[in-house]
């Protein structure tokens, strides 16, 4: 597939998610969304807010809690870093949400959390399918929503 000519940009929308085709599916689009808007809190891989995961960065980014940082007097354009972020793929990863839209619910209402609520519907539905994939749940419909996300349970034997 050729990238598309320009970014993937809706009116509304603060993200601009040049890294992808034109025809990306809803799954790539929150892959990106969440290399972009999740990762540094969640993991490269959903793993969470690890000591495995902050060992990656650039030493000099290692301790977010640090003064001035994401510590209680950080800038005014920063936020305070919870300590402990959970992971979001994983066997238990998704065990407080019965469906597909309660997840979507969850992030829409709480995430991300500078700026929660900042997202489009759209993209939190892309989020929420990218999720859905890497923590194998299968078949997704091409463009989930919110009809189909009350379909979709997380638990297995539900």
């Amino acid at each position: 597939r050729m990238p598309a000519a320009t970014p993937v940009k809706t009116d509304e929308s603060w993200l601009v998610l040049s890294n992808l085709p034109e025809d990306a599916t809803q799954i790539e689009k929150g892959a990106e969304i969440w290399r972009l808007v999740c990762q540094d809190c969640h993991g490269d891989e959903g793993q969470g807010l690890t000591e495995d995961w902050i060992a990656k960065w650039a030493p000099a980014d290692q301790n977010c809690w640090q003064a001035k940082c994401h510590a209680a007097n950080h800038p005014p354009e920063g936020f305070v870093l919870p300590r402990y972020v959970p992971p979001l793929v994983g066997a238990t990863a998704l065990a407080r949400f019965e469906t597909a839209s309660d997840l979507q619910a969850y992030m829409r209402d709480k995430m991300p959390w500078h700026k929660p609520g900042s997202l489009q519907d759209g993209e939190y539905w892309e989020l929420t399918a990218f999720l859905l994939s890497k923590n194998g749940i299968s078949p997704l419909p091409p463009e989930l929503d919110a009809q189909q996300g009350a379909e979709i349970l997380l638990h297995q034997g539900q």
